[in-house]
C-alpha cells in the first residue's frame, strides 16, 4: 500500500469516498445491562453494544483533524 498525502478534508473526499454510497450506520445489539447508562423494555434493563463489524472511525476523525486546524495526513 503506498501512504497519499492529504491536506485538505475536501482532498480526503476525492480520493477515499465513494459517491452515492449508502449512509453510514452501524448495528447496535441489547445486552443484559448491570451498569453505565441502561435502557428499559419490559421492565428489563440493557445497554446498548455495538457490533464491532460496523463500527468504523477513520472518515469523522480525518474530518475533525481538518476542522480543527490539521495540515497534512497520510
Amino acid at each position: 500500500m503506498i501512504p497519499v498525502r492529504i491536506t485538505s478534508w475536501s482532498e480526503f473526499e476525492t480520493f477515499f469516498v465513494i459517491p452515492g454510497a449508502s449512509p453510514y450506520r452501524p448495528l447496535y445489539h441489547l445486552t443484559p445491562g448491570t451498569d453505565g447508562k441502561t435502557y428499559k423494555f419490559d421492565g428489563v434493563a440493557y445497554n446498548l453494544q455495538p457490533d464491532p463489524g460496523t463500527l468504523y472511525h477513520l472518515y469523522n476523525m480525518v474530518k475533525m483533524y481538518f476542522e480543527n486546524g490539521g495540515a497534512v495526513a497520510y
